[in-house]
């Protein structure tokens, strides 16, 4: 069965909860501290995007009784470019009122259903070509078409909304049960082995004497064979293909920030056939064979230095401040203990990074903001100015949060005549955490 079920052929009977004839919208707004920005306006349509995926999948359950679980990897993937498809055809919106500028994007049902038959079409041509041509590359024993083409029929075939389609030359078979048959068989058949499991280096930089994989098919080098390497529970750090010797190198891989031991799985992406930004494994194209083709590699890490400049202030004097957080402490471990970073010593040289954090924190004691507010702002920057060539990265911060419970010290005079007050330690302990994400996000990017 194809990701885009339908409610009638599952047997399921919905009723239709929303006017047929009201128009589908999708919304979004920025703030703006002045002139909007190019990168504002593309980030709010995208946000409005976004917002208009929820009501376009209600609007197909109940008026198309097509049903997407968008919380399968790969159904997600093949309905955004659906949702793509249908912002083409939208109407666009916008406005600036007050200090923010609103996106709004507006699709009638007629449009919708313009756009759904024009997807069908074009997605049922796609999968009847891939079929053939795979069928070609079994009769010619192409293992790279089989593989490329195999995956091509499983995509189209699942991103295929009406009925399930069926092989052309036989109407009792699905095409998407029979890609999935011909690729199971065929990845049965690939080894993927390596010539050793430690990756060293410090990081940001490429790593010493890395070590490489090769990828085989019947005992014979196999091309085009696409795999990603992740950290357990973290981002992709390596991509990688095949070359036309089976071999796989560690050329493109910078050594992430990790702690020393670190382990990075390498495994097959198929989804990267589709398209290269995706990361679609086995199980999400409804494969699982009996060999693993995966890889398991250690990180075997040279701390880089670092060199923290911390600069925390007030808007209103008579606001404390937790000491720990104003003198940069707090963060100067997080940088060693959560970062595996070491602190540059006096007389070493140049550290390999260079942080500089400021920030301006301000309550609701402040005249210029409302009861009950709190707000970070500030910047951070990260410099590495050894690496080849020297990069940097920097991100504003702009963290807010509304109290409804404010606190209120009866037994100090001064207190009771400033009147209630926001919980400044819950609240810079929430700064905290915020920039430490960014930071983290930031030596990601390194």
């Amino acid at each position: 069965m194809n990701c885009f079920q339908s409610i009638a052929a599952t047997g399921v009977v919905l009723m239709a909860v929303s006017n047929p004839y009201a128009s589908i919208t999708g919304t979004a707004k920025v703030k703006l501290t002045g002139p909007i920005t190019q990168e504002q306006m593309d980030q709010c349509k995208s946000d409005a995007q976004l917002r208009l995926k929820p009501q376009l999948l209600r609007w197909l359950e109940e008026q198309k009784e097509i049903s997407v679980d968008t919380t399968d990897v790969l159904t997600n993937l093949l309905f955004n470019a659906f949702l793509d498809s249908c912002a083409t055809r939208a109407k666009e919106t916008s406005a600036f009122k007050e200090k923010y500028w609103t996106f709004t994007y507006t699709l009638m049902p007629e449009e919708v259903d313009a756009a759904l038959n024009a997807f069908d079409d074009r997605i049922e041509l796609l999968a009847i070509h891939a079929w053939k041509r795979l069928e070609n590359a079994i009769a010619q024993k192409n293992f790279e078409e089989i593989y490329y083409q195999s995956v091509s029929v499983i995509a189209y075939a699942a991103a295929y909304m009406g009925p399930l389609l069926t092989v052309p030359s036989d109407s009792n078979k699905l095409l998407l049960e029979e890609g999935r048959f011909i690729l199971k068989g065929f990845l049965e058949k690939l080894y993927l082995t390596s010539s050793g499991q430690i990756i060293e280096g410090k990081p940001g930089y490429a790593p010493r004497n890395p070590p490489t994989m090769a990828v085989t098919i019947d005992g014979q080098p196999f091309a085009g064979l696409g795999l990603t390497g992740f950290i357990p529970g973290g981002v992709d750090v390596f991509t990688g293909v095949a070359d036309n010797t089976g071999m796989i190198s560690f050329e493109n891989l910078i050594v992430p920030f990790v702690k020393n031991g670190s382990m990075m799985y390498i495994q097959p992406n198929l989804g990267r056939v589709i398209n290269g930004k995706w990361r679609v494994g086995m199980k999400d194209f409804g494969i699982k064979i009996g060999n693993d083709l995966s890889q398991t590699y250690f990180f075997k890490i040279d701390k880089p230095t670092f060199a923290l400049t911390f600069d925390a202030t007030a808007t209103d004097p008579t606001d404390t401040l937790p000491k720990e957080f104003m003198n940069g402490n707090s963060m100067k471990k997080y940088l060693t203990d959560s970062c595996w970073l070491m602190p540059v010593s006096a007389g070493s040289g140049q550290p390999d990074l260079i942080v500089v954090i400021k920030c301006q924190i301000s309550s609701a004691s402040s005249e210029t903001i409302e009861a009950g507010l709190a707000r970070l702002e500030g910047s951070v920057l990260v410099q590495a100015p050894q690496l080849t060539p020297p990069r940097a990265e920097t991100e504003l911060i702009d963290f807010e949060k509304k109290y409804e419970k404010l606190t209120f010290d009866l037994t100090d005079k001064k207190s009771r005549d400033r009147g209630p007050r926001v919980p400044l330690g819950s609240f810079v302990w929430e700064c905290n955490i915020k920039i430490r994400s960014i930071i983290r996000g930031m030596l990601n990017k390194l």
